[in-house]
């Protein structure tokens, strides 16, 4: 084995990319690489085949052993999480399938309960639902939310569920996030 370089391999397609990137540099996937630590890339030394001079033509029993890793396909699937970063800070906020967003409060019942953000007061106890649908994630503004919800600079009616992409643009009441999404 042979460590060339670090790279951070997008959990949504599988594209290697350089430990800098943020965004997944593949051609048809925009997938945030924010939260992705960077690991090794590894190459194994091509093993000798039958035709080749090297292949060895008798192996002994006592010599014979299982490189684990060659042919072994393995994929690892990365759990459906959501990020709503706030503009211009570094905070971030994970979300999962299904949890509900909210201002923090004795009296909230949301999943994700937002405090230490300016005019966070404005956002409702429970403002919205987040959820991952056939790897589609999706926003609905709660009915009972006091303000609005809004996604690309257009309002998300209370009750209706909107499709989120990478990179777009949420605010509930007047709190502005960035959508960050890895699946």
């Amino acid at each position: 084995m042979k460590i060339d370089e670090y790279v951070r391999v997008c959990p949504r397609c599988g594209h290697e990319n350089p430990e800098w990137h943020e965004i997944c540099q593949s051609p048809d996937c925009d997938g945030f690489l924010g939260v992705v630590n960077p690991s090794p890339r590894i190459r194994r030394e091509p093993h000798p085949t039958p035709d080749h001079p090297s292949f060895p033509q008798e192996i002994s029993q006592k010599d014979a052993s299982v490189d684990p890793g060659v042919g072994v396909s393995v994929t690892t699937r990365l759990p459906e999480v959501l990020y709503l970063e706030y503009q211009g800070t570094s905070k971030v906020v994970e979300i999962r399938s299904g949890q509900v967003v909210g201002q923090a409060h004795p009296s909230s019942q949301a999943d994700v309960q937002l405090s230490d953000i300016p005019n966070i007061n404005f956002v409702s106890r429970q403002h919205c639902l987040f959820i991952c649908e056939n790897g589609r994630w999706f926003v609905t503004a709660i009915p009972t939310a006091t303000n609005p919800t809004y996604l690309n600079q257009k309002l998300v009616p209370k009750g209706a569920k909107a499709p989120l992409s990478n990179g777009d643009y949420l605010v509930m009441a007047n709190v502005p996030f960035t959508v960050r999404i890895i699946s």
